[in-house]
């Protein structure tokens, strides 16, 4: 059974300690913490690829006037890597505009 998530732009990506984050379209920050966009971690399981190859794909995806970069955000049941995030980008998607 699959799991409920949601399917989200994402407007940038990044890769540190070997982990890719992604920042998502329209995120305004949290009012009560610095009023920053959350990093939402992406499970290496969602591309099937080293962190680095979905890393690239994705920049390239970004950088593409003709490419959207989509991700699926499900609920974090027992991810360590994902520094307590209550979310979790399961999926990525990467199509034509």
């Amino acid at each position: 059974m699959q799991k409920s998530g949601i399917w989200l732009e994402v407007s940038r990506v990044r890769i540190e300690d070997n982990k890719v984050y992604v920042q998502i379209v329209g995120d305004k920050g949290d009012k009560t913490d610095d009023d920053q966009p959350g990093w939402w971690f992406v499970d290496p399981e969602a591309a099937g690829t080293s962190a680095e190859a979905t890393f690239r794909a994705m920049a390239r995806g970004l950088d593409s006037a003709e490419q959207m970069v989509l991700a699926k955000l499900e609920a974090n049941e027992k991810s360590e890597e994902a520094d307590g995030s209550k979310l979790l980008c399961k999926f990525i998607r990467i199509q034509t505009k």
